[in-house]
């Protein structure tokens, strides 16, 4: 797509009645530079994108000549290749540079924009889940695009998410100063800021909200989350995995005071609450581990609770209010919706708590747990032959299938 800037700067200092000697002073370039962006013989820099269009009062998308929708259409183009790039196994570092200064060049303002966050997610994923990173041509491009977010950027989430990215890859040389410029001090984080105003001014209201966030994060970031209980170096043994994630489904049983019946180990009495993911992701687990360690009919009790819960939970309307019945947390509250994610575009039902300032979101995907029964290889640091023992069992192609019926995409994605 051809950029019209040199036309519209010309356009808009025209408009103000500005000689090209006048908007280079107020620029602080020279009358020359004015008058080769006019002739397009040159862009200006990026730095100077924003300023310009401050001084004509404009949009940068009506600076640059472009549509909005045909912005926000090249741009998310432009994503789409430039993550295919980076996913590759012999990436091109030449082509990989260019879109990154493609990037910056022409969408200077894209990442300001409302509903961008996901577009930037799946970049950031794609930049650590390659490996063109370790090319130190494209390592220094990365750490120029990385330092214009976090010096432009006034999204919050995409900076924080630009500094996780960056300190992952970040080679040796340049880690250590990049962590000291751009860690947040714990004694001083906005979790912490926020409690010492809440006790300091005594709303203790405000406060309790706050200490029910925070114990809801706890559970459900460290406490559940299978990365904090095994060594990634190594998948962990199946008497391993039976004990972690008995002891996190007991647990979690216990903060719903549910005491689970024999046929309902999983979802404790049948019911869907807000616990459904962690629930969800942990049976599958747990099933796994039981086969593996020979115990084929518990196994299938956990399979097929599990997967009966993951069907009431699918089919909850968007909307719907779900609740602990822990009285320590009593004020979490929250609802569903459906919406589809990632590059097959399939749907996710998500769990979302909207309490401002402490908003979150969980999700739960049928695909996940499909492909974690039908994998032949080590699925996200999961040994398919835990499985092995029950698959021959027509109750397990059932369980499957069952499965394979929740999954759902987009229809120009199948």
């Amino acid at each position: 797509m051809k950029l019209i800037i040199g036309d519209n700067i010309r356009k808009y200092r025209r408009v103000l009645d500005l000689t090209q000697e006048e908007l280079a002073e107020r620029l602080g370039v020279s009358f020359q530079t004015v008058s080769r962006w006019e002739n397009g013989g040159t862009y200006p820099d990026i730095e100077l994108l924003p300023v310009l269009a401050r001084t004509f009062s404009v949009t940068l998308d009506a600076l640059l000549g472009m549509a909005e929708e045909e912005t926000v259409k090249a741009f998310r183009a432009l994503l789409e290749r430039l993550g295919a790039a980076l996913r590759v196994k012999s990436p091109d570092p030449e082509a990989i540079i260019t879109d990154l200064r493609t990037l910056r060049r022409d969408y200077p303002d894209m990442m300001n924009r409302e509903g961008m966050s996901t577009d930037y997610y799946r970049l950031f994923r794609d930049i650590t889940g390659g490996t063109a990173w370790k090319d130190a041509s494209v390592m220094a491009e990365l750490r120029g695009f990385g330092a214009y977010l976090l010096r432009d950027c006034t999204n919050k989430w995409i900076k924080s998410s630009m500094i996780e990215t960056l300190a992952a890859i970040e080679d040796d040389a340049h880690v250590e100063a990049f962590i000291t410029d751009n860690a947040t001090d714990i004694d001083l984080s906005e979790d912490h800021l926020r409690a010492r105003r809440y006790k300091y001014r005594r709303e203790w209201d405000k406060l309790e909200d706050f200490r029910q966030h925070k114990l809801m994060m706890t559970l459900l970031l460290e406490l559940f989350d299978e990365a904090t209980w095994r060594d990634h170096t190594k998948a962990p043994s199946a008497e391993h995995l039976l004990w972690m994630t008995e002891t996190c489904i007991t647990l979690i049983h216990n903060i719903r005071r549910v005491t689970p019946d024999s046929a309902h180990p999983i979802s404790g009495n049948g019911e869907v609450d807000l616990w459904c993911v962690s629930l969800t992701e942990l049976g599958m687990q747990y099933a796994a581990a039981r086969a593996a360690t020979g115990d084929r009919e518990g196994a299938f009790t956990v399979l097929e609770d599990t997967v009966a819960l993951m069907e009431r939970a699918m089919a909850l309307p968007d909307g719907t209010e779900l609740r602990s019945s822990c009285p320590a947390l009593d004020r979490i509250v929250c609802r569903t919706e459906h919406r589809f994610f990632d590059e097959l575009e399939e749907e996710h039902l998500f769990i979302q708590h909207q309490l401002v300032p402490f908003g979150w979101s969980i999700g739960i995907g049928p695909v996940d747990q499909y492909r974690f029964l039908t994998s032949d290889r080590p699925w996200n640091g999961y040994d398919p032959a835990w499985l092995d023992p029950i698959r021959d069992d027509t109750r397990y192609a059932d369980c499957v299938a069952r499965i394979g019926a929740l999954v759902k995409r987009k229809p120009e994605a199948r």
